[in-house]
C-alpha cells in the first residue's frame, strides 16, 4: 500500500484537468481510482488541504474542489504537525534501544497513528464520548455530530492563527540571524530549536523512564551524532529542515503559504510514499536528501509522467 500527498495546487491542476476533459488528466484519475480499488494506494489529504479549499469564496468552485478530495481520497487523511506526533518520536527513540534488552517493548507504529478517516482524523483527534451512563449508538453518533464542529472551528482557528502571526515570523527569523557569520547563525538556529523544542521531550520520557542520563547522546557525542539522533525524530526533523531552509532566504518574506506548506509537508514528506508539490519545498527537500533519509519519492506537480511511474512501479 502507497501512500500518496498532493499539495493544494496539484488538486487544483487535477480538477481544472477534469473539468477541461483533458485526456491525460482524466485517464490519470482513472487510473488512480482503479489502483484505490485495488488497495494498491492510498491518497490523504490533510487539515491545509481543507483549510485552503474552505478559503475559496465561490461557493461552486469550493464546493467542486472538496467533493473531488473527497472522492478521490475517499476520506482518508493524515493528521497535522503536532507536539503529539513529536512525544511519539521521542518514545520510539528510547523503545528501540531497549529493544535487545527487553524484547516485549515495541516501537510506536507512528503510521497506524497519523492516518485516518473523516474530520476528527484529519484534525488529528479521534472523537469518543466518556460517559458513566450507557448510551445508545444513536446518542453517542448525536453528540459528536454536535460538538466535531465546534471543536474543528477551534482548531481551524488556531491554524488560522498562522496567519496573524507572520510578520512577528519575520521579525524574529531576521534577529536571530542578523549580525551573525552565516554558518555560525544556521548552526545556532538548530541548538536552539533542540534545547526548546526537542531537548525537554526527551529529557521529561527520560526522567520518567529512570533511563540513565547518557542513555541516548552520551557526554562528548560529535556534531554527526546529534544530528543522526535528530534524523531519528522525521517529523520534527523535516519540520526544521524545511522552515530553516526557507528562513535562510532573507532577501525573501515569509508568506502565509509557506507556513502552511511547511506544517503540511513536515508530515507528509516523511510518512507518505510519494509526495507531489510545488518547486520551492520540493527541492528543498530533495537537496537536503529528505527523499532519501525517508525513501519517499518526491515529485514536481509539473512532473506528470515522473508521477505515473511512480504509481506504476
Amino acid at each position: 500500500m502507497k501512500y500518496i500527498y498532493f499539495d493544494q495546487n496539484f488538486w487544483i491542476f487535477l480538477i481544472n484537468g477534469l473539468n477541461s476533459d483533458n485526456a491525460h488528466i482524466v485517464n490519470l484519475i482513472d487510473d488512480l481510482k482503479k489502483k484505490i480499488k485495488n488497495n494498491e494506494l492510498k491518497i490523504v489529504i490533510s487539515f491545509v488541504n481543507a483549510q485552503e479549499t474552505l478559503k475559496d469564496s465561490n461557493e461552486n468552485r469550493r464546493n467542486r474542489l472538496w467533493n473531488f478530495m473527497i472522492d478521490l481520497s475517499e476520506g482518508n487523511v493524515i493528521f497535522p504537525f503536532s507536539k503529539e506526533i513529536i512525544d511519539c518520536e521521542v518514545k520510539n527513540l528510547f523503545y528501540k534501544r531497549v529493544y535487545e534488552t527487553y524484547p516485549e517493548v515495541k516501537e510506536i507504529d507512528v503510521k497506524s497513528i497519523i492516518f485516518g478517516k473523516g474530520i476528527p482524523a484529519i484534525i488529528g483527534r479521534e472523537v469518543k464520548i466518556k460517559s458513566q451512563k450507557e448510551i445508545s449508538e444513536e446518542q453517542e453518533k448525536e453528540i459528536i455530530e454536535k460538538i466535531t464542529p465546534d471543536y474543528s472551528k477551534r482548531v481551524q482557528d488556531s491554524v488560522n492563527n498562522i496567519y496573524s502571526q507572520t510578520q512577528k515570523f519575520e521579525d524574529v527569523r531576521r534577529k536571530e540571524r542578523a549580525n551573525m557569520e552565516r554558518d555560525l547563525g544556521n548552526r545556532v538556529v538548530m541548538v536552539n530549536y533542540l534545547t526548546s523544542m526537542i531537548l525537554p521531550l526527551i529529557c521529561d520520557f527520560q526522567s520518567k523512564m529512570k533511563f540513565s542520563r547518557d542513555f541516548i547522546l552520551k557526554k562528548g557525542s560529535s556534531k554527526k551524532d546529534i544530528l543522526k539522533l535528530f534524523q531519528e525524530l522525521p517529523s520534527a526533523y523535516t519540520y526544521f529542515i524545511l522552515n530553516d531552509m526557507r528562513n535562510r532566504e532573507l532577501q525573501k518574506d515569509i508568506e502565509d503559504n509557506d507556513l502552511y506548506d511547511i506544517v503540511s509537508l513536515a508530515m507528509a514528506i516523511p510518512y507518505c510514499d510519494i509526495v507531489v508539490g510545488e518547486k520551492r519545498f520540493i527541492s528543498i527537500a530533495k537537496n537536503q536528501k529528505l527523499d532519501k533519509l525517508f525513501d519517499t519519492k518526491l515529485i514536481l506537480s509539473s512532473h506528470l509522467d515522473e508521477f505515473k511511474k511512480a504509481i506504476s512501479s
